[in-house]
C-alpha cells in the first residue's frame, strides 16, 4: 500500500515538472522528438525518374561480311589411266612429285604388244606382196585384152582379185597402226605441268583399260572449295570474295565464283562452291586451309544497334526510343542481319534517335526516364 502511493506521487510530480518546462521550450523539444528520422519534405521535389542508358543511332550503308572455311584445291585435276590392259611394271612418280609435260609417269609390260606389232607388220608385208602380184596380173590381162587374146571374163576376174588384194593390204596396214598405238598406250606420259595428287595402283598389279593409276593436278591455278549454307546461296553471286590463307595472315587473294552446286549435300544440307583464285604471287599449296570472306554492300542505309537493345513480343522485334522530354516509345523494327554483339536494322528508327540499350524489359510505354548517354 505504501509502495503504490509512492509511485503515484512520483507520476504526479513528473507531470508537474513537465508543465513547468513548457515555458522553456518543452513543446518544441517534444515536437522534434516526435519527428525524429523523418526529414521535412521539399515542396520543389518532383517524381523520381528512372535512369536508363541510351545510345544515339546512326544510319549508314554498311558492308555485310560473312566468313566461311575453305580448302585450297587445284583448278583442274585429272585421273590418268592406261587405254590397254596389262601388268604395271614401273611407276616413275609418287605422291607430291612435280611433273613436266612429256614426262613418263608409268609403264606396262609391253612384251605382248611388241609381238603383236611384229605380227601385224609381217601380215602387212604379205598383203603388200599379194597386192603387187594382183596389180601385175591385172596389167597383163588388160594388155592382152586389147589384142583380143583374153576374154572379158578373165579381165573381170583379174580386176576382182586386184581389188581384194588391195583391201587386204589396207587392212594389214591399219592393223599395224593399231598394234603400234597399243604399244604406245602401254606408257602414260604427262599432258601438262602439274603435281601428283593421288596413287591408285602399285607396280606388279594387273590393270584393266581405264582403271585409274595416278591423279594429276594441272598447274592451271588454284581454287578454294567451301560449303555454303542455304541462307547464303541466293545472294552468293552478288558478294565480293577474297581468300585468306590461314598460315599467311597478311596475304589476301581476290577470287571469283566459278562453280556452285545445284544440289545440297544430303547430310550437311550445304552447297559446294568453288572460287578461282587470281594468279599473282606464289600459288598456295594444295590442301591448305583458308577462309573465304564474302562482302556485300547494303542497297539501303541500315542502323546498327546492340543486341541488348532489342526486345521481342508477339508483334516481333522492337526497341525503346527516348525523346527529348525523356518519354519512352516502343518502335517495331525490321532486322536484316545479326552479328556477334549487334544487329542491323533496316526500318523503324530515325537517324540520330536515342534508344535504350540496357534493361529494355523493365521499360513501359510512355514512361518518363532520365537518359544517360552511353559513351563511345
Amino acid at each position: 500500500m505504501k509502495r503504490t502511493l509512492l509511485i503515484a506521487s512520483s507520476l504526479v510530480a513528473l507531470a508537474v515538472t513537465g508543465a513547468g518546462l513548457s515555458g522553456i521550450g518543452g513543446p518544441e523539444w517534444m515536437t522534434a522528438s516526435a519527428g525524429l528520422g523523418s526529414p521535412p519534405a521539399s515542396e520543389d521535389a518532383g517524381p523520381v525518374r528512372r535512369p536508363v542508358l541510351v545510345a544515339t543511332v546512326r544510319a549508314d550503308r554498311s558492308e555485310s561480311v560473312v566468313s566461311l572455311p575453305a580448302v585450297i584445291a587445284p583448278a583442274t585435276e585429272e585421273t590418268r589411266a592406261f587405254q590397254v590392259n596389262g601388268r604395271l611394271v614401273e611407276r616413275l612418280v609418287s605422291l607430291g612429285d612435280i611433273v613436266r609435260r612429256g614426262d613418263v609417269l608409268a609403264r606396262l609390260d609391253d612384251s605382248d604388244f611388241q609381238l603383236a606389232l611384229q605380227a601385224a607388220e609381217a601380215e602387212r608385208a604379205a598383203a603388200r606382196a599379194a597386192h603387187e602380184k594382183a596389180r601385175l596380173a591385172l596389167d597383163r590381162v588388160r594388155s592382152l585384152q586389147t589384142g583380143g587374146w583374153v576374154s572379158t571374163r578373165a579381165s573381170d576376174d583379174a580386176e576382182v582379185a586386184f581389188e581384194e588384194a588391195r583391201g587386204r593390204f589396207e587392212q594389214a596396214r591399219r592393223a599395224v597402226n593399231l598394234a603400234r598405238n597399243a604399244l604406245d598406250h602401254a606408257v602414260i606420259s604427262a599432258d601438262a605441268d602439274g603435281v601428283v595428287t593421288r596413287e591408285f595402283a602399285e607396280p606388279g598389279q594387273v590393270v584393266a583399260p581405264g582403271q585409274p593409276i595416278l591423279g594429276i593436278a594441272r598447274d592451271a591455278g588454284r581454287e578454294a572449295i567451301m560449303a555454303v549454307p542455304e541462307g547464303l546461296v541466293a545472294d552468293l553471286r552478288t558478294r565480293r570474295a577474297v581468300v585468306a590463307i590461314w598460315s599467311e595472315d597478311s596475304r589476301v587473294i581476290p577470287a571469283r565464283l566459278v562453280e556452285l552446286s545445284p544440289i545440297a549435300d544430303p547430310v550437311t544440307r550445304t552447297f559446294e562452291a568453288r572460287y578461282r583464285l587470281d594468279r599473282h604471287g606464289a600459288a598456295p599449296a594444295l590442301g591448305m586451309s583458308a577462309t573465304v570472306r564474302l562482302t556485300r554492300t547494303e542497297d539501303t542505309a541500315t542502323t546498327e544497334v546492340p543486341l541488348s537493345a532489342l526486345s521481342f513480343d508477339a508483334q516481333g522485334p522492337s526497341v525503346w526510343a527516348v525523346d527529348e522530354e525523356g518519354r519512352t516509345e516502343r518502335r517495331p523494327v525490321a532486322i536484316v542481319g545479326i552479328g556477334t554483339d549487334t544487329a542491323r536494322i533496316a526500318s523503324g528508327l530515325r537517324d540520330g534517335e536515342r534508344i535504350v540499350v540496357i534493361g529494355v524489359h523493365k521499360i513501359r510505354a510512355g514512361e518518363t526516364v532520365r537518359a544517360i548517354q552511353k559513351e563511345g
